[in-house]
């Protein structure tokens, strides 16, 4: 799997070896202050941006990339910017589906680098996600983003709108995300050594399916690939139909 040596900066700052960053915003328009440096250093490298965004708020967007610059007619001409609204991506079919958004990442990561750029810098608004039931599975699957992402050198950001979510809620994304843009700063907030035992053996299950299928996947893979004990798995899951 391609890893990446260049220099790539957010907010000033160098990502290093953790590229699933949130970033905590204070509205529509700081989504653009924090994060539109990073978006113009993407094309002048010869990235692929791919942006999911408010359905009613894709003009706008096309507008606001338009003036820092960038060639979007080009851009998505070429397939080197793909702009999707939720309901093409985190609401396929009407509801949101953690293990087939992981899915979803992992087919357009792969395609990115199918069609030769060298990474793929993924942004997306979580507004979507309001109510609690919805939260809490948005932020199961954002704990089983890193196991896809592994070593690719894609960078991924989560935007999270400060006024739309708890404090207890911003404390859980901080949580889940290694890295988080606060106050236009990032900040690595250790985020994957936080992860628990259920979250590694359904990340882990999600990634040996994937690649093997699941009646060629046993429990003892992915108990080994999750990183538990055996009585760990069984305390959580029954059996591998339960998982």
């Amino acid at each position: 799997m391609r890893t990446s040596t260049r220099t790539i900066k957010l907010a000033g700052e160098e990502i290093r070896r953790h590229r699933h960053v949130c970033a905590l915003v204070d509205g529509p328009d700081d989504v653009y202050e924090a994060l539109m440096p990073f978006i113009v250093d993407g094309f002048a490298e010869g990235d692929r941006a791919f942006h999911v965004i408010d359905p009613g708020l894709r003009d706008s967007h096309m507008q606001h990339l338009e003036a820092a610059g960038i060639d979007v007619a080009g851009a998505s001409a070429s397939g080197q910017l793909v702009v999707r609204t939720w309901t093409d991506s985190y609401q396929r079919d009407g509801r949101f589906d953690g293990s087939a958004q992981l899915e979803y990442l992992r087919e357009l990561l792969g395609e990115g680098s199918r069609l030769g750029y060298p990474l793929t810098r993924f942004i997306a608004t979580t507004d979507w996600a309001t109510d609690e039931n919805t939260v809490r599975d948005l932020l199961d699957y954002e704990a089983r983003v890193d196991f896809v992402l592994g070593k690719r050198p894609d960078v991924l950001v989560c935007t999270y709108d400060l006024n739309r979510h708890s404090a207890h809620t911003i404390a859980d994304v901080v949580r889940v995300h290694p890295v988080a843009l606060v106050g236009g700063v990032p900040r690595t907030s250790g985020g994957r050594t936080r992860v628990t035992a259920r979250e590694r053996l359904l990340a882990a299950a999600s990634e040996l399916f994937y690649e093997r299928g699941i009646q060629a996947t046993g429990v003892d893979a992915i108990i080994k690939a999750a990183g538990v004990a055996k009585a760990t798995f069984y305390r959580h899951f029954p059996s591998k139909d339960d998982l």
